[in-house]
């Protein structure tokens, strides 16, 4: 009977902490973890995880039957539009209550004592879902670019389900010890990630530009890059299309929510997550827009590159725009190891 009233008093006190917004959040609880992250180390941990020009182009196969490059380009603005609104109110719960356990926990405080536990729970398997299937789609890309490598100085190499899905195992729980058994060398492994995201893009977007007037192939004309919609996938409404490409764009930028997962790692989390998110969405979009502008103008036949021939139609790409296959597997090279730290990320 004791048991019992105390048990219905401590609900009874839960439920008016929450109601006058007496939130006890993770930062005044002993702090379990050290904090090993720095402003610029957390934002490195967005942009990694985000990575949105390497994983628009592994992606690229999906994409690209959705409208052609006008398409993914104007698919990939509406929708990152959304997520800066979605970045904007995620980055005003951190400030006003840092929580390693993000979206689960803001869930569960905004939708008042009633509501918030069963939003929380599915707020939170939602949120750990999204997450594994992302970090099962990092190993994927990195499966599939590791086989593309191999089958360009393989002419007769025909790659097989089985190939990628061994390199996906491997990947995997390479991936999976670096986390368990390499803490502490996350954040260093995050700036490198930062290093290979941000010159990778830059290296990228150079030899694309470059390359095709170079080899001889020339480069696509501003219509095809910017006017000629192309979509034979037997619907009749153009709209509906449009509205399925931008599911692809929300894929390779839909990560604003992963830097509030360190916020007992980072000092000033109230701060210092805020600023990483905004860090990470910029940095994705402008990196992002502006390599697939470069590949799109390296196209000289969409056919081939949509063919179905290859694994991976970016491997392709990078064939028509560098004409050989060591320039090729430089730039799969490129595209390989920000992913590599973005699986680790996730």
């Amino acid at each position: 009977m004791m048991g019992g009233d105390t048990k219905q008093h401590d609900d009874v006190e839960l439920g008016n902490d929450v109601a006058t917004g007496e939130v006890f959040h993770d930062s005044i609880l002993e702090q379990k973890l050290d904090r090993n992250f720095s402003l610029l180390s957390i934002s490195a941990v967005g942009i990694v995880t985000g990575n949105t020009w390497a994983a628009l182009g592994g992606s690229i196969a999906v994409a690209i039957y959705n409208g052609g490059p006008p398409g993914v380009l104007y698919e990939f603005v509406a929708v990152s539009v959304f997520y800066w609104i979605i970045a904007a109110s995620l980055a005003e719960l951190a400030s006003a209550i840092p929580s390693s356990g993000g979206v689960y926990h803001w869930a569960t405080i905004t939708a008042g004592p009633r509501w918030g536990r069963i939003c929380g729970f599915f707020a939170g398997w939602w949120n750990y879902f999204a997450w594994i299937f992302g970090a099962a789609s990092m190993s994927a890309i990195i499966g599939n670019c590791t086989v593309a490598m191999y089958a360009q100085t393989h002419p007769n190499f025909v790659p097989q389900a089985w190939h990628i899905f061994v390199a996906y195992l491997i990947v995997t729980w390479c991936c999976c010890c670096v986390v368990l058994f390499a803490n502490k060398a996350l954040p260093a492994i995050n700036n490198l990630g930062l290093l290979f995201i941000l010159g990778g893009v830059v290296i990228t977007i150079i030899v694309c530009a470059v390359m095709p007037s170079q080899t001889g192939s020339g480069h696509a004309s501003n219509s095809f890059v910017w006017a000629d919609w192309s979509a034979d996938l037997g619907y009749t409404s153009d709209g509906f299309i449009f509205l399925m490409g931008m599911l692809n764009g929300a894929y390779a930028v839909g990560t604003p929510d992963c830097i509030s997962h360190l916020s007992e790692e980072i000092p000033k989390p109230e701060v210092n997550v805020p600023k990483g998110i905004a860090a990470q969405m910029a940095a994705g979009f402008i990196t992002a827009i502006l390599y697939m502008i470069a590949i799109f103008y390296a196209i000289s036949d969409l056919d081939a590159v949509l063919s179905g021939t290859s694994n991976f139609p970016i491997a392709v790409i990078y064939n028509q725009a560098t004409g050989s296959a060591a320039g090729t597997i430089g730039l799969l090279l490129i595209i390989l190891l920000p992913i590599i730290c973005t699986c680790i990320g996730w």
